[in-house]
């Protein structure tokens, strides 16, 4: 997955995101203001005896760095805990105790710091300094039994003699100041003077054997203690007067980016194991089929068939359009092959491929396309309710019998009397319905049948069918859609629905439909999430007030261009002549045929307006303010044209994003080519891009191989008397 893909995943669960961040941050507040307030206490241990070294060595140091890790180790396991509970007499446990403990090694010494958190200061500081001691006494360099019996007799001698040198020298001072006094005395004692001398010489001799002695316990003692591998407590513990406490408003931020990050990698986790078809883009991407359309969530799980007729029920919706730009795109495909038929099928059932078939086949028959629907689904039929007609008879009761007993023209599609029940008009014009009929006990041989073969030719030279809709089984779970594609030549249209469709199903229907020579024109994208649509709400113009159920217009716009309506003779007129040559020609002479003058200019036309005809079958009308860009609408906003022409096929004709600019100046329009990759051409003259020409009316324009024919109102135009367009079916 690309940056862009995980932007889009957070894009799309933002309201996630901030409810995560809320509760998560809600809960370390309250959480942080709860804690109590907890005090530390430290002591420092210093490991190895090269600190007391006037010159240590470097391997001195790098041991006793190397060792302080480990007895950090040291300091918490079982042992020493335990030890420091029961030598201490605290009321912990191993556990609570091994959780009050923070450890640290001071950087570039061998000194490390035990510190111990507690509610009560003067517990920190006791129990801090006997964990301490505690770790010297189970250090593996503690001195045997005996050492410490020998180390402590050296530093009990040396004491005592310490004591003895302190009198002895007290003594001799005594001694020198009285033989100073008598030597000065005017009577001088000559045997009290020599008693003395005596007495300090042996004194002298007494002080120099007791200093030797403490200079050999001295040593003795050092050498006990002189180890590598050795842990004295160099600064103890003591109670601390200030508590530590967490800031519940830093704890609340904290805890609110953990958990908006948790709930983001939740829904990241969510999309990389959800192998369902959820957006048009992973439709294509999956199976490199043309997405017809894509069909926005509507209505209730509740709603009766009826009410998702939603093409009639509410042409003027966002819906209806939706299936008005399937039927533009199924129109320019059905006049690039010879078959007027499809079969719709989805690769599972409940994928809405019903409420398709019959909005869609609504949208043909207001376009005064002459629809043939029926319902060949003779296990979970529908279309019936849809329209609300009698299951009584229908395909079923036409399979057994011969298409020549029951028609009575070869070229138009009317049964006799006994089976006029069969095909049934529905309460909309150009719209007719073949309703399953009866179950049949063998559906699947039935639509295999020659006599499906034989219907299907009267269905397709009938010459009052434009437009034939099948509506089968799910094709993994019933055979009879394979069957029905295999047994007529109908070319098949796949539903799948959003966030249901696996991948794996939707590519075993399509090498289905491969393996048996039927080709698959594309897929409509049902019950897609407004947060799962690659264009937004806002990508389409508003209906209200400014369109109806009759407009013919339905080009993508938004300021400055104005959506103006365009008669309804354009439409059957532009429907009736387009044959798709501007979309598969490469021959830039190539032009469409001239609609009628009543098509072009209606009392909704004004001087500011353009009239654009394609291949399709609706005419775009516009006002030009001052300028308009036509070309193909992107993600981006910045580079998104007026006038979008995506719907009509342009992708495929080369056009480009920002394609060509029409401007109104005075009254007279022109147009430029906004350096487009595959070229304008004006009236089979190719435009040099950055070059204003002007641009006539009636003239035809190529925007790569896409054509439209423009028209306006001139000046010598809007003086005719030009008749309406029932003034002129009169006159016929």
């Amino acid at each position: 997955m690309k940056i862009q893909d995980y932007l889009q995943i957070v894009r799309k669960g933002w309201w996630l995101l901030i409810i995560a961040a809320i509760i998560a941050g809600t809960g370390g507040y309250f959480w942080a203001d709860s804690q109590p307030a907890l005090y530390e206490a430290s002591v420092l241990l210093s490991i190895g005896s090269y600190i007391e070294s006037p010159n240590p060595n470097t391997s001195e140091i790098q041991t006793g760095e190397q060792l302080a890790r480990t007895y950090l180790v040291l300091a918490r396991t079982r042992d020493v805990l335990q030890s420091t509970i029961d030598t201490g007499d605290f009321s912990l446990s191993v556990g609570q105790l091994g959780n009050m403990i923070d450890t640290q090694i001071i950087p570039g010494t061998s000194l490390i710091r035990l510190t111990i958190e507690a509610t009560d200061p003067a517990l920190a500081a006791d129990v801090a300094n006997e964990l301490a001691r505690q770790v010297v006494l189970h250090s593996p360099s503690n001195l045997t039994q005996e050492q410490e019996q020998e180390l402590e007799t050296a530093r009990t001698e040396i004491l005592r003699l310490q004591g003895l040198l302190s009198d002895m020298t007290a003594r001799l001072d005594e001694i020198n100041a009285e033989m100073e006094a008598a030597a000065t005395s005017d009577t001088l004692d000559l045997d009290r003077l020599e008693q003395l001398r005596a007495s300090r010489d042996l004194l002298i001799d007494q002080i120099n054997a007791t200093s030797a002695n403490i200079a050999e316990f001295s040593t003795a003692s050092a050498n006990l203690r002189a180890r590598t591998n050795s842990v004295d407590i160099v600064e103890e513990a003591v109670p601390p007067t200030t508590a530590q406490k967490s800031d519940p408003v830093v704890t609340a931020l904290i805890a609110a980016l953990l958990g908006a990050g948790a709930a983001a990698a939740v829904l990241i986790l969510r999309e990389a194991v959800d192998d369902t078809i959820r957006t048009p883009e992973e439709a294509l991407g999956t199976l490199g089929l043309p997405v017809m359309g894509k069909i926005a969530r509507f209505g209730g799980r509740r709603d009766d068939y009826a009410a998702r007729l939603i093409a009639a029920k509410d042409p003027s919706s966002r819906i209806a359009e939706e299936f008005r730009a399937i039927r533009t795109r199924l129109i320019y495909d059905m006049n690039q092959r010879e078959s007027i038929a499809y079969v719709i099928t989805s690769p599972g059932p409940e994928e809405g491929k019903s409420v398709v078939t019959a909005n869609l086949a609504v949208a043909l028959a207001t376009a005064n396309y002459r629809v043939l629907l029926v319902d060949a689904d003779m296990r979970r039929p529908s279309l019936h309710e849809f329209f609300g007609l009698s299951n009584d008879h229908g395909l079923s009761n036409m399979l057994s019998v011969e298409p020549a007993d029951v028609l009575t023209d070869q070229y138009t599609l009317t049964l006799n009397e006994d089976y006029v029940d069969c095909i049934k008009q529905t309460d909309i014009p150009n719209l007719r319905v073949v309703t399953s009929g009866p179950a049949l006990d063998n559906p699947a041989e039935q639509v295999g049948s020659a006599m499906m073969h034989h219907w299907y030719k009267a269905f397709e030279y009938a010459d009052n069918v434009d437009v034939i809709l099948f509506d089968t089984p799910p094709a993994l779970s019933a055979v009879d859609t394979a069957v029905l594609a295999a047994t007529t030549d109908a070319t098949v249209l796949l539903v799948l629905r959003s966030r249901r469709t696996r991948r794996g199903a939707a590519l075993e229907t399509m090498e289905m439909f491969r393996q048996l020579g039927r080709e698959v024109c594309g897929v409509v994208l049902n019950n897609v999430k407004a947060a799962d649509l690659a264009t937004t709400a806002a990508y389409y113009y508003k209906y209200k007030g400014s369109y109806s159920a009759s407009d013919g217009d339905h080009a993508m716009l938004h300021e400055p261009v104005t959506l103006l309506r365009a008669d309804r003779s354009a439409l059957v007129l532009a429907a009736s002549n387009g044959n798709g040559a501007g979309h598969s020609t490469r021959k830039k002479t190539a032009r469409l045929p001239r609609p009628a003058q009543s098509a072009i200019r209606t009392k909704d036309i004004t001087r500011d307006s353009l009239v654009l005809f394609t291949s399709d079958e609706e005419p775009l009308s516009i006002r030009v303010e001052e300028k308009v860009t036509l070309g193909r609408r992107t993600s981006s906003t910045t580079d998104a044209p007026h006038i979008d022409l995506d719907d009509y096929g342009a992708f495929g004709a080369g056009v480009s994003r920002v394609h060509a600019a029409v401007y109104r100046k005075k009254g007279k329009f022109y147009i430029e080519d906004m350096n487009s990759s595959n070229g304008t051409w004006l009236n089979n003259q190719r435009l040099e891009p950055g070059r204003v020409y002007h641009l006539p009316s009636d003239s035809e324009i190529l925007l790569g191989e896409f054509p439209l024919r423009v028209f306006y109102l001139t000046d010598e135009a809007a003086t005719e008397d030009v008749p309406s367009a029932s003034e002129e079916e009169d006159s016929e």
